[in-house]
């Protein structure tokens, strides 16, 4: 019985050493452009899809934010007509539900100078919007990221 007792123990800590020992980590998430062309991409096919004004000189930087079930990529750069910006949308990838598509949303035609603005709320939602009442917020969808011609 004694014999017994000492197994079941033996048996007990190690289940529990195991447990305790086994930490359950998210996976790493994808980075939202799997190419550093895809950003130029990206930007060239907004710019000639919703006739913004100046052409792509160079890509400034871009800031990434991961919120919810979304993850945002904000994209400044240069234009033959000055310093831009835009931001772009996509659903973090899940078992359930991955289309691989992004969304792009810029403000124009204003009286100022018109700048994509993010308000992030203590919930850790995001609201995007223009700097000025007088811009118009445009969103263009796309079906995803990949550049044709790159397997």
């Amino acid at each position: 019985m004694k014999k017994l007792f000492i197994i079941l123990l033996a048996f007990s800590a190690a289940a529990c050493s195991k447990v305790s020992n086994h930490n359950i980590q998210p996976p790493s998430p994808e980075p939202f452009f799997k190419n550093p062309d895809e950003v130029t991409v990206l930007v060239k096919s907004t710019i000639q899809k919703l006739g913004l004004e100046g052409e792509l000189k160079a890509i400034d930087r871009v800031s990434y934010l991961h919120s919810g079930t979304s993850e945002y990529a904000f994209i400044f750069y240069s234009s033959t007509k000055g310093a831009k910006s835009m931001v772009a949308k996509k659903g973090v990838q899940t078992d359930l539900v991955d289309d691989g598509g992004v969304s792009v949303t810029v403000c124009k035609d204003g009286s100022c100078d018109c700048k994509v603005k993010a308000i992030i709320y203590n919930d850790g939602t995001i609201d995007v919007g223009c700097s000025c009442t007088s811009c118009k917020m445009v969103t263009t969808t796309y079906a995803s990221l990949e550049i044709p011609g790159d397997n």
